[in-house]
């Protein structure tokens, strides 16, 4: 009777964890040291190090049926009160449902992550070391002097509705979403009925090892302005080599602000991004990386010009388990008519990573 009662129990444990999904832990935790070079960096940009969480949430996945799907994702590592526009706080990434319709097409609504940004933009922020300037749209704790948006501290989670069409290992995605910065707009951003619109294509080649990804978006407004034909436009064009034990990818992102300053004339700050990666995963444990980025910032009557550059190690002390110490150097000079000298950055990074589903 005994054993009869323990299996009965197992086997209700096993079905509402697979009725659950799953529920997953991500954490990563570093300690970083940043210096910068002399050339009159001050302030928010000096010398510094810390141990912090760059990672921490949760993450719950499941079915309402099978054709009904959803994602919940917390950020603990997130703070702040609600947007105003989507009613959602920063620290809820994901919480979106998905329902399949006919024949490959899907529908999408809450928020989720709206693709730009190239295979950078997608990249899990517990796998990102080296970071662009078109994804942080930052020098160092400093805010860039273009009126572009920015894509990752903006956009990487947004809110809306997406469709989603899948044919022979293709995928075309057209979405509406709210426009970003939330609070830009102000007390009465609630009231606003402006829209950005995306697009998106994803595909893979020659049995999966060639992946290509370009995006389109466009939203209303420029900087913090949200008037009259103000708009920001957003492109990539990505390529992803997957061939063990060889991988690599390569970016290029283009954004356009066009807008008209208050009590000043109309005009177009630009920012381009070319992103290349690659990393080898032959041997047993360690997968050895190697970053680089170029972006060019035009605004106004300044242009600037940030190149970046990173090596990584990673090791794995059991490879089948998502567990994994890791160390990075990077390293990011800046020069243009907004720096007086070229100023450069560089960071260390030693930590450790975790991710781990609480029904296995």
């Amino acid at each position: 009777m005994k054993l009869f009662l323990m299996a009965l129990l197992s086997t209700s444990l096993l079905a509402s964890a697979a009725f659950a999904g799953s529920i997953s832990l991500d954490t990563r935790f570093d300690f970083q040291n940043v210096d910068f070079n002399d050339a009159g960096v001050t302030g928010a940009n000096a010398d510094n190090s810390r141990l912090y969480f760059r990672v921490g949430r949760l993450d719950y996945q499941g079915k309402l049926s099978e054709d009904v799907t959803f994602r919940l994702r917390y950020a603990f590592t997130s703070f702040g009160a609600n947007n105003v526009r989507d009613n959602a706080a920063d620290a809820v990434q994901f919480a979106a449902i998905t329902q399949k319709l006919f024949n490959g097409l899907s529908l999408t609504l809450g928020k989720f992550n709206p693709e730009m940004g190239g295979y950078e933009g997608i990249t899990s922020g517990s796998d990102m070391y080296l970071q662009s300037e078109y994804f942080t749209h930052k020098f160092g704790n400093n805010s860039l002097g273009s009126s572009t948006y920015g894509v990752g501290d903006k956009h990487l989670y947004m809110t809306g509705l997406r469709l989603d069409y899948a044919f022979m290992d293709q995928t075309l995605t057209g979405m509406i979403l709210d426009p970003i910065p939330d609070q830009a707009v102000g007390a009465t951003g609630n009231a606003s009925n402006q829209k950005m619109w995306g697009f998106l294509y994803k595909g893979s080649f020659m049995d999966k090892t060639l992946g290509v990804m370009a995006s389109y978006h466009l939203t209303p407004g420029a900087g913090n302005a949200f008037s009259g034909d103000d708009k920001t436009s957003f492109s990539t064009v990505g390529l992803k080599w997957t061939s063990s034990p060889v991988l690599v990818s390569l970016d290029y992102n283009m954004e356009s602000a066009d807008f008209t300053p208050v009590a000043g004339t109309s005009r177009t700050d630009k920012m381009t991004t070319i992103i290349a990666k690659v990393a080898y995963t032959g041997f047993e444990q360690w997968t050895p990386r190697l970053e680089y980025h170029t972006t060019k910032e035009d605004f106004s009557t300044n242009s600037n010009t940030f190149t970046g550059m990173g090596a990584v190690a990673e090791y794995k002390p059991i490879k089948e388990n998502n567990f994994r110490y890791h160390v990075a150097y990077n390293s990011i000079t800046a020069t243009g008519s907004s720096y007086a000298q070229d100023q450069t950055r560089t960071e260390i990074l030693v930590g450790t990573r975790m991710l781990a589903d609480f029904l296995k």
